[in-house]
């Protein structure tokens, strides 16, 4: 069994592939470009792929394929109605990164309400030592108490955001998508 590994370099120099190695035949790239995807699956019977595209085109070349293994969460980059069409299976990552994905998003609200870049670098620059008032107040910042979050995507990220935002007062809006 052929697995092919398109993009490597997009799971981190830590990843493990010794099992996939006791699988079947593992050929590894760092990464890909659209140009060269076809090329390298044309005898793939599994392919593992973060975010490369792999379409209608890419599978009509891949005549073995049966399985589109997706390192990450999402599966838009796979044309699932294609795959569906031949057979081939599609698996993904599903929640491997809520709670990182979440915590990082409220770190970042927290850090634009709160002038943290700005005040980083007045601290590193010695402005704030400098300060007749000791303090600095040249850089806005607000409390989250009852602002409201718009959230667009509420699955398992999305919703794991909601609840923490709320733990700061947030009130929290969800945006529908139109079909």
């Amino acid at each position: 069994m052929k697995i092919i590994l398109l993009d490597a370099a997009t799971l981190g120099s830590d990843s493990n592939l010794s099992l996939l190695e006791k699988e079947g035949e593992l050929t590894t790239y760092q990464t890909t470009n659209s140009e060269q995807t076809i090329e390298r699956i044309i005898n793939a019977d599994i392919i593992i792929t973060n975010k490369l595209i792999i379409g209608k085109d890419e599978m009509q070349n891949a005549k073995k394929l049966k399985l589109i293994c997706v390192a990450a969460t999402g599966t838009n980059n796979i044309d699932i109605a294609e795959a569906k069409n031949r057979n081939i299976v599609v698996a993904n990552v599903k929640n491997y990164s809520t709670e990182a994905v979440a915590q990082h998003t409220i770190s970042l609200i927290l850090a634009l309400q709160n002038s943290l870049v700005e005040f980083a670098g007045e601290s590193k620059s010695g402005n704030w030592s400098k300060s007749p008032i000791f303090t600095m107040l040249n850089h806005p910042f607000y409390e989250l108490k009852g602002k409201k979050l718009g959230i667009y995507g509420y699955g398992a990220i999305g919703k794991r955001v909601a609840e923490m935002a709320k733990v700061f007062g947030l009130k929290i809006i969800i945006a529908k998508e139109e079909v």
